[in-house]
C-alpha cells in the first residue's frame, strides 16, 4: 500500500459500497510504524506521555536510528505493512518483510523524501542487499519490542472494541455518522470521499473494489492507504483517540486495578486464561503460557466459552481460542455505546 498524498478525491461506486467492511486492527506491524510517528511527535500529549517517556528509554539507538528516518512524525511514507501484509502476528510479518520481492522494496522506496541518504545499516534496500534487508528487520523488531510489544494485549482487546464500536456505528448510521463521530475533515458526499492531504488535488476511483476499515491507537489522523494492487480494497485507518483513563490502562501493568478487577469476578486463574486467550491461542499455548496444565487451561477455556466470553475453532487436531465481543469488552472494562435512540443501549 502507498499512503495517499493530497487532497484527494475518492469515487466510490454502488459496488464499491457494497464491500466496506470494517476489519479491526492492521496488526502488530502497522501499529509499530504508527508508535514511531507517535514517538516522533513532539505533541503527543498527555495521554501517551508515560508511554512516551517509557519507550524512550527502551529503544535502542541503532533501531531509533532507522526508524526515525523511516517514519517521520507526520506520515509513513516507507509502507512496512504492504510488504507484510495484513497479519495479527509480529513474527510472520517480519518473514513476510525479508522474503518480500525487490521490486515491492523498490517502490516503497520511491516515497522516501530522501531515498538516497538512507542510514547506513540500511543504504543497500535498493540494492537488493540482503544484509540491508536484516537489518532493517532488526530495527522495526527492536522498535516493536521498545513501543508496542509490552502493551500488545491491552491495546488488541481495545482495537477490538472499537471494532465493534465502529461496525456498529457504519451499520446503524453510515459512512458519514462513522466519520463524523471520529470528527476527521473527511467528508462524505455520495458518491464522492473528500479526504484532505497536505498536497495536490487529485482523485482515485474504486473502480468497485471496495474500502477497508482499520482502527488504530497510535495513528493521530484518518489515513487513507491505496494499496499497489489495483484489485485490492482500499484501507481507511481511523484513530481511536482513547480518552485518558483508557490511555492510561493501555500503558500500565496487566497487574493494575482492571486485572484485579477481573481477577475478582472470574478468579486470578481464569482471568489470567481470558487475558492470554486476547492474542488468540490454542489450549497447549494457553497451558505453556501460564505454567498450568493442559487438563486445566481446557477446563477454564470451557467455562469462558459456555459463559459466551470466548470463541472455539477446530481445525483438524488445533484448537484455536479467540475473545467474543463480550469477552473482549469485559477484559477492556467498557460496555457497548448504542445509538441515543437504540432503547437497548448499555450505559
Amino acid at each position: 500500500m502507498r499512503q495517499a498524498a493530497g487532497d484527494v478525491r475518492f469515487h466510490l461506486s454502488s459496488d464499491d459500497l457494497a464491500n466496506v467492511r470494517v476489519r479491526g486492527p492492521l496488526g502488530p506491524l502497522a501499529e509499530t510504524m504508527f508508535a514511531m510517528c507517535a514517538l516522533h511527535r513532539p505533541d503527543s500529549g498527555a495521554v501517551q506521555g508515560e508511554w512516551r517517556r517509557h519507550s524512550l528509554r527502551r529503544l535502542s539507538p541503532a533501531g531509533a536510528c532507522v526508524m526515525r528516518f523511516l517514519t517521520p512524525a507526520s506520515r509513513i511514507p516507507f509502507d512496512l505493512a504492504a510488504l507484510a501484509g495484513h497479519t495479527s502476528d509480529i513474527d510472520e510479518a517480519l518473514e513476510a518483510v525479508r522474503t518480500a520481492p525487490d521490486h515491492w522494496v523498490r517502490e516503497a522506496l520511491e516515497t522516501l523524501p530522501n531515498r538516497h541518504i538512507l542510514p547506513a545499516p540500511v543504504r543497500g534496500l535498493a540494492d537488493n542487499d540482503r544484509q540491508a534487508r536484516l537489518a532493517l528487520m532488526a530495527a522495526v523488531c527492536a522498535c516493536h519490542q521498545a513501543t508496542v510489544a509490552p502493551h500488545w494485549d491491552r491495546i488488541h482487546t481495545h482495537l477490538q472494541v472499537e471494532t465493534v464500536h465502529a461496525a456498529m456505528r457504519l451499520a446503524t448510521d453510515g459512512l458519514s455518522g462513522l466519520l463524523e463521530q471520529q470528527r476527521t475533515r473527511c467528508r462524505w458526499r455520495p458518491p464522492y470521499l473528500d479526504v484532505p492531504l497536505p498536497r495536490q488535488e487529485r482523485d482515485v476511483h474504486l473502480g468497485g473494489r471496495g474500502l477497508d476499515i482499520f482502527v488504530s491507537v497510535f495513528s493521530r489522523d484518518l489515513s487513507m492507504l491505496i494499496p499497489a494492487d489495483q484489485h485490492s480494497p482500499l484501507a481507511m485507518v481511523l484513530p481511536t483517540s482513547p480518552d485518558p483513563g483508557t490511555a492510561l490502562a493501555l500503558w500500565t501493568s496487566p497487574q493494575g486495578p482492571a486485572h484485579r478487577r477481573l481477577a475478582a469476578l472470574l478468579g486470578p486463574t481464569r482471568a489470567a486464561v481470558l487475558e492470554a486467550i486476547a492474542e488468540g491461542r490454542g489450549t497447549g499455548q494457553i497451558a505453556r503460557h501460564l505454567g498450568i496444565s493442559s487438563a486445566s487451561a481446557s477446563q477454564h477455556a470451557t467455562v469462558l466459552r459456555e459463559a459466551g466470553l470466548i470463541a472455539t475453532s477446530r481445525h483438524r487436531n488445533t484448537v484455536l481460542h479467540t475473545l467474543t465481543p463480550l469477552g473482549t469488552m469485559l477484559l477492556n472494562g467498557r460496555t457497548i455505546q448504542r445509538s441515543d435512540n437504540d432503547p437497548s443501549a448499555t450505559r
